[in-house]
């Protein structure tokens, strides 16, 4: 899988004609996507992603809501943003949640961390490289898949 993980990324990196991509994923999946969408569980583009901050934006203005995941360790939970100036950049520069700093990390999990939960909910995951059948290879380190 390293090895997988390692010629893909290379791939993503040397992408041609990027802008035009982003845009065929924009456009797909708001055509995708279900009318009575409430919720959408997203990850913010960094690097080479295909760009998820066009589509943040446009939730954003239809009124849907989105959630961001923040992580702490190995733990990942996801919090509602209502603005993309909500959020801010860690180390390894993924923009995260801003959350209350007089609260400990448990008690913003406790009071503010949102699951989806509802058939209406819509989960969008970053990945290196999926397979036929929607398995994927995300970065690595596991977030995704333990928060799944």
């Amino acid at each position: 899988m390293r090895l997988l993980r390692k010629v893909m990324l290379e791939r993503r990196n040397h992408i041609p004609n990027r802008d035009e991509l982003d845009y065929k994923i924009y456009d797909n999946f708001f055509r995708v996507m279900p009318a009575d969408t409430a919720r959408v569980f997203i990850y913010v583009s960094v690097g080479t992603e295909a760009d998820t901050r066009k589509i943040i934006r446009t939730l954003f203005d239809r009124g849907i809501t989105v959630c961001i995941s923040k992580s702490r360790g190995v733990r990942m939970e996801f919090f509602e943003v209502k603005s993309l100036d909500a959020l801010d950049s860690t180390q390894s520069g993924v923009l995260e949640p801003v959350l209350d700093p007089e609260l400990t990390w448990e008690e913003q999990i406790e009071r503010f961390a949102l699951y989806p939960d509802q058939p209406t909910d819509l989960m969008v995951l970053p990945g290196v490289v999926y397979d036929e059948r929607g398995g994927r290879i995300g970065y690595g380190l596991g977030f995704y898949d333990r928060y799944l």
